[in-house]
């Protein structure tokens, strides 16, 4: 018998696997980082596939299956159209759910690391609000509650990412493509 069940989800991370199928990392209110298989994502007809781009908040219908949790369907909650029109606010975006996916344990919840980048998220989609001030802001509070700085530090910029770094043991690739874009944009 098959279990299936539904979770609060931002997806975090979105890799081919086959033809029409996709993985996709998602970040869940109610069981941590888990990783599921989209059916059919890739075709064309495909009515799924523009509710799970990266950063959507949607709630996943799952099922499970022999390799992967599977998707059996979406409902939609957000997905931010205003920060996908500023290549800053991308990048943001994408250095919050590249630090989400190598710092979380897989299946682990972390309710309160979830709303906080939902609320980051909510943040990046407002123009008035500063994209770095709020990625820097979310990267330290997710660094302190897992443990790896005391909660009195203070760190932003430059020094807050070698501290990231440091603590993954990688760079991070969503700031050399915003320094990328950066010397394009000149």
């Amino acid at each position: 018998m098959r279990k299936f069940y539904t979770a609060d989800s931002i997806v975090i991370r979105k890799m081919k696997l086959g033809e029409a199928d996709v993985r996709l990392t998602v970040l869940t209110l109610e069981y941590g980082r888990i990783i599921v298989k989209a059916p059919g994502l890739r075709k064309i007809t495909s009515r799924r596939s523009p509710y799970l781009d990266l950063f959507n908040y949607v709630k996943l219908f799952i099922t499970e299956g022999r390799a992967f949790q599977i998707i059996s369907d979406i409902e939609p909650f957000e997905s931010f159209n205003y920060l996908r029109q500023k290549l800053q606010r991308i990048g943001m975006a994408y250095k919050l759910s590249e630090v989400c996916d190598r710092l979380l344990p897989e299946n682990e919840p972390y309710p309160e690391i979830f709303n906080r980048l939902l609320f980051s998220l909510r943040l990046l989609n407002k123009p008035e609000s500063d994209p770095e001030k709020t990625a820097d802001i979310f990267c330290l509070d997710l660094l302190k509650r897992l443990g790896f700085l005391p909660r009195e530090t203070h760190l932003e910029g430059n020094k807050l990412n070698m501290m990231l770094e440091e603590v993954m043991e990688k760079q991070i690739k969503s700031l050399t493509l915003l320094t990328k874009i950066g010397r394009s944009l000149r």
